[in-house]
């Protein structure tokens, strides 16, 4: 019984890991269980979550129907996988979830004080974080909290007033002709 709490305590850390982004050190921790016990299923079935490929995919969830062969959600999963309804993505399910917690209002705050500071340092920090947000909005097929604020400051401090200012320098330019 103890070294089933065990287990369970590091399948917990094992997925803290996994959502916190180190998937690496998640597998890890879920193959040193498994080396203890290879009839743990539900280790076998977070492996699955976090599998790299189909092929690893498909011999975890093989895996947890060997332990138990009438689990429903491995069952499932085979079948999608067999049917091509599963886009295996180099990141695993867990990164995916923890990307989709990722909020951009703090970069959006630090953009706002680098815009203070200077313009320069300000706009480059913008295009930096939001097209970090972009690439990980199609990632994940949602919008990221806090990326629409990053992409109002480019219309507010870019879009908008470098037009305006290259209007106003031609208009400038061609009045200084005229009346100058």
């Amino acid at each position: 019984m103890a070294s089933n709490d065990i287990f369970k305590d590091s399948l917990k850390l094992a997925m803290a890991r996994a959502e916190a982004g180190e998937v690496e050190e998640a597998r890890r921790i879920i193959k040193g269980i498994l080396e203890s016990d290879k009839d743990y299923a539900i280790a076998w079935g977070v492996l699955a979550r976090l599998a790299r490929n189909a092929t690893e995919k498909r011999m975890y969830l093989q895996e947890v129907l060997r332990i138990k062969p009438g689990n429903e959600w491995a069952s499932t999963q085979l079948v999608m996988l067999a049917q091509h309804k599963i886009i295996i993505n180099p990141r695993s399910e867990m990164e995916l979830a923890s990307i989709r917690q990722k909020s951009y209002v703090g970069p959006a705050i630090i953009v706002f004080v680098l815009y203070l500071v200077g313009y320069i340092p300000g706009l480059v920090a913008n295009v930096l974080y939001y097209n970090e947000a972009k690439k990980n909005e199609e990632l994940v097929g949602e919008k990221l909290y806090g990326s629409n604020i990053l992409r109002s400051f480019l219309y507010v401090f870019f879009w908008i007033p470098v037009p305006l200012l290259l209007i106003f320098g031609i208009l400038a330019i061609i009045g200084l002709k005229f009346f100058g």
